[in-house]
């Protein structure tokens, strides 16, 4: 009996120790110049880990994300009549650019503390 409820105690202090962060839900608003952002996409970034990342429609974005300090991502994505660009997300039949300056994306400085409420 007494081995068994070792066991017991064994496992449940085992489980509790191998509990890894659990992504929290976020939401938000963009805007670029004072206008919202009609497409575009923000990323919540850790180092050594992959983006968390989800699109902004009309200014609007919600997701998931680990929580923790993150570098953020902000891309603002226009119609471009230049056939030689390439789309930036697969599947899209057109041509689009990002509008928004790179110190708000890849040379972004930018970060936000994603909190267990989803701050």
């Amino acid at each position: 009996m007494r081995i068994k409820i070792f066991i017991l105690i064994g496992l449940l202090v085992l489980a509790g120790c191998s509990r890894e962060p659990q992504p929290v839900p976020y939401s938000g608003t963009v805007s670029f110049d004072g206008k919202p952002i009609k497409f575009g996409r923000i990323q919540f970034i850790s180092p050594g880990e992959l983006p968390d990342a989800t699109e902004v429609h009309d200014g609007q974005f919600s997701g998931k994300a680990l929580p923790g300090v993150r570098r953020v991502e902000i891309y603002g994505f226009r119609p471009v009549n230049a056939p030689a660009k390439q789309p930036v997300m697969p599947g899209m039949e057109v041509t689009v650019e990002n509008f928004v300056p790179a110190k708000f994306n890849v040379e972004s400085t930018l970060s936000q503390v994603v909190g267990a409420e989803g701050e």
